[in-house]
């Protein structure tokens, strides 16, 4: 029998750090928890030993799941589905991953919990941010020393940007315990009220140690021109040992210096990454190579891994040449071939779960406690590669070699939350359901402008593979707790993406928006606003430049509407020229499918593509190439960001779920009410299990 453990559950603060200058991804790595509130030891979980687990697979497609339970193929999926149901699950608008768990998590739309996009725009700016978490500056007093400022006192505070309450917080706040491992779009993880235990791992939107989404590198002694040039991979070359040709240096690459003074140091150095030196020694005659840096030392051979390695990057004021701070990040390394010349890639540098920069859980220590029990793990969200298989820096196959490791390290972290678990909710997240579709989905199709014959037919059953994998993680689970209520869900669904929409480039040529002269086309920075009526920023979003919204806004509110109005009908009139196919499927307007006071920081339009399309990968940074439509060529071959009805996500249940068309709105309150509680007025789904037999929404 399990022991259960009490633990003190503290009220949700933000997470405050303190710091000297607010550039981009760098005060951000001076984190400290701040928590308040009473613990109350001697509280009981109220849960009567009732189990929920839910089990998240991103991206799991309702066609190719009943396909592959028909073939037998999936015998846990099945099991779970003659013992209650198995039906599509109806998504977000749009249907992209932070949106829709977002919705998952706080049983309401876009409208009222903020989440529209990946990717927001700032009015005063134009320019692109990242949706789901904000950082805010306060008052830091620090102490001059040459080109840092130490900070002494003060703070600012980085912050889930979701409005709302997630649904565990109500379990919590009534004694019941909640374990959340990996929920996407919960960065920063913040506290959950007590007396009900809860612990959680942060997934989507956790950054790695430089604060990007993830950035690996290649270290060559060769050419760097066949790599594609495409953010969250680098490649930088090595130099050779003039005098032992079988010696080659280079710098691991790690965050900004945090403590310079903006005001004495130059915009170079403030984003100067920290830097730590290495050595490659190759032998060829082996076919290996011995590489060191600061002590440490592993010997790879050509096509192999190593293990989880630190690097300590130093930081601030140096004394006798020794940075009197630092910080750890975990990496792994593959050498990719000795010769004929040597290339190294690198991880992202991880958040070292052992030692973590940034909050990655709650408690605070909880990180450490898995890595002792499981080994070093990824901490980044989404950590498979698909940036360097895009560029080039992985292969297909080096890209699945990566992608097996990171899902043996979920399955290990599945073990420890099964070990640990006893009552109340369960909920654990596997990514790779996705991660692996966005890359090898349109194998299964009879073609694709991103593989060739060859490629098709060796990876036609790879994202079958995956869902075959996951349906034996969802038999350990129904194994090891077979009278609780386990749910599983998709946040949505997938599709082939054959050709790319470029949205500004549409709105430039039909004259609803104007670039400057010699303006640049890579972002919104070239767009004359004295002239433009509408511009795309996000994958989905489309925005009217709003007079008393937008800094230079010219649409006047009284026209709106008819503008809105004249751009739908001609964006749904689109027709691809060589195929004569309708490019986009549906136009959504905010205030018709979204409702609350966060529809205002939204975009005015959401863009649902046709099947095998999807927009343009400039135009979700607010770019407008020349070229208007154009093939997808791309290793990112697939993908769910179209029409919300194209796309819908799973529900399995080993309970009937009687409502007809259930969506992810309905998932918060169908949890709550399985423990009895009566989820809050700002969550209209129902309940999916007490519906009458075959109702609907509209009834």
């Amino acid at each position: 029998m399990k022991t259960r453990r009490v633990r003190c559950a503290h009220h949700r603060q933000p997470i405050a750090y303190n710091g000297a200058h607010s550039a981009p991804y760098i005060a951000i790595l001076t984190f400290a928890l701040c928590f308040t509130g009473a613990c109350n030891e001697s509280a009981q979980p109220k849960s009567n030993g009732k189990q929920v687990i839910v089990l998240g697979f991103d991206g799991m497609d309702p066609k190719l799941s009943e396909e592959m339970m028909n073939q037998g193929l999936l015998p846990n999926f099945a099991k779970l589905a003659d013992a209650g149901s198995f039906k599509p699950l109806g998504t977000s608008t749009p249907p992209q991953s932070p949106v829709a768990w977002t919705t998952f998590t706080t049983g309401t739309n876009p409208g009222e919990h903020g989440i529209f996009d990946f990717i927001h725009r700032d009015p005063n700016t134009y320019s692109p941010k990242f949706s789901t978490s904000n950082i805010s500056s306060g008052e830091v007093w620090s102490i001059p020393w040459g080109h840092w400022k130490l900070p002494v006192w003060g703070e600012s505070t980085l912050a889930i940007a979701r409005n709302g309450r997630a649904f565990w917080e109500y379990l919590t706040e009534a004694g019941i315990n909640a374990h959340v491992y990996r929920m996407p779009a919960n960065y920063p993880p913040s506290e959950s009220p007590g007396p009900g235990e809860f612990i959680t791992l942060t997934d989507m939107g956790t950054p790695d140690l430089t604060g990007s989404p993830g950035t690996s590198s290649l270290y060559t002694t060769g050419s760097t021109r066949k790599f594609k040039n495409v953010g969250g991979a680098e490649t930088f070359n090595l130099e050779m040992n003039p005098v032992g040709g079988d010696v080659a240096m280079g710098e691991f690459h790690g965050p900004p210096d945090a403590l310079l003074d903006p005001e004495k140091a130059s915009e170079t150095e403030l984003y100067e990454p920290l830097k730590v030196p290495f050595t490659i020694f190759r032998n060829k005659k082996t076919d290996s190579a011995l590489i060191e840096w600061e002590g440490a030392r592993v010997l790879l051979k050509s096509g192999e891994w190593s293990e989880w390695q630190t690097i300590s990057f130093g930081f601030g004021p140096t004394v006798a040449g020794t940075a009197t701070q630092s910080m750890s990040g975990k990496v792994r390394l593959y050498l990719r071939q000795v010769q004929p010349t040597i290339e190294l890639y690198v991880t992202a540098v991880q958040i070292d779960p052992e030692s973590p920069a940034m909050p990655i859980s709650i408690p605070s220590d909880l990180s450490t406690t898995v890595a002792k029990a499981t080994g070093p793990y990824f901490t980044q969200g989404l950590p498979e590669d698909t940036q360097g298989l895009r560029a080039g820096i992985l292969t297909r196959d080096e890209f699945l070699e990566h992608a097996e490791l990171i899902y043996a390290e979920r399955l290990r972290l599945l073990d420890y939350a099964i070990e640990h678990y006893n009552d109340g909710l369960l909920f654990f997240y596997f990514g790779s359901t996705d991660q692996i579709a966005h890359m090898f989905w349109s194998a299964m199709a009879d073609s694709h402008p991103a593989l060739t014959p060859e490629e098709s037919a060796k990876y036609k059953n790879t994202v079958r593979e995956v869902y075959v994998e996951v349906d034996k993680a969802l038999g350990k689970v129904m194994t090891a707790f077979p009278d609780a209520t386990i749910i599983c869900v998709s946040d949505h669904g997938f599709a082939d993406f054959d050709r790319g929409v470029n949205l500004n480039t549409w709105l430039i040529e039909n004259g609803y928006a104007k670039l400057k002269p010699n303006g640049s086309r890579s972002d919104t920075s070239g767009f004359d606003w004295s002239a433009t009526k509408a511009y795309a920023v996000g994958i989905n979003g489309l925005y009217l430049n709003m007079r008393g919204r937008e800094k230079h806004g010219i649409v006047n509110p009284i026209d709106k509407d008819d503008l809105m109005n004249e751009i739908r009908e001609k964006l749904k009139t689109i027709r691809d020229p060589e195929s004569n196919r309708l490019v986009i499927k549906e136009v959504y307007f905010a205030d018709e499918v979204y409702q609350g006071d966060e529809i205002i920081h939204g975009p005015d339009m959401q863009i649902g593509y046709a099947l095998d399309y999807r927009c343009g990968w400039p135009t979700a940074l607010g770019g407008s190439p020349k070229t208007m439509l154009h093939d997808n060529k791309e290793a990112w071959c697939s993908d769910h960001c179209i029409a919300t009805d194209l796309v819908p996500g799973v529900i399995f249940s080993n309970r009937n779920v009687h409502l007809a068309d259930p969506d992810l709105e309905d998932m918060a309150p169908s949890i709550l009410s399985a423990f009895d509680i009566q989820p809050p007025d700002n969550m209209r789904g129902s309940n999916v299990f007490t519906a009458t037999v075959a109702q609907t929404k509209q009834e």
